[in-house]
């Protein structure tokens, strides 16, 4: 391999030998900046540390339509929650069949719908074919939350 020098050292500078394909030209560059403690500057290399420059980012962000059919078969859960209440252990394994906890919930207030959790709308209690069901009377307003609101109430 050919020695190469750097070319800013004046007119008699070696300059790389013919027959230098690209990559060794590149591998020669290399060892010449790493033999000089630092990297190769196009510049010249004077010690100083520039800043790198970005290009300016357009000002438009293109229309992008989200694609949420991609949702379409994502599984969530849903619950319906007729009310809550607490109760000491005590009170807790006293409990038998039969038993009725009372609920801080009047007749007729709606019941809370939840997916995944969170409160997502209101509802009332129907019979539907035998089978027991809930109409949705009130879709809640959305809030931007990272965890389920655990203890509303």
């Amino acid at each position: 391999m050919a020695d190469v020098d750097d070319p800013d050292e004046g007119e008699g500078a070696a300059r790389p030998a013919a027959g230098l394909d690209a990559g060794e030209l590149g591998v020669a560059e290399a060892l010449r900046a790493w033999e000089q403690g630092g990297h190769a500057d196009a510049h010249g290399d004077d010690g100083e540390v520039s800043p790198i420059q970005f290009p300016q980012l357009e000002a438009g962000v293109p229309n992008v339509k989200p694609r949420l059919s991609r949702l379409n078969n994502v599984r969530v859960s849903i619950s319906v929650e007729l009310g809550r209440t607490e109760k000491t252990v005590r009170e807790l394994t006293q409990l038998r069949e039969q038993d009725i906890i009372d609920l801080p919930k009047l007749a007729g207030e709606p019941f809370e719908i939840r997916v995944n959790g969170r409160a997502f709308a209101q509802g009332e209690v129907v019979v539907l074919a035998e089978m027991v069901a809930v109409r949705i009377t009130q879709l809640l307003p959305q809030r931007d939350q990272a965890a389920p609101d655990e203890d509303e109430e």
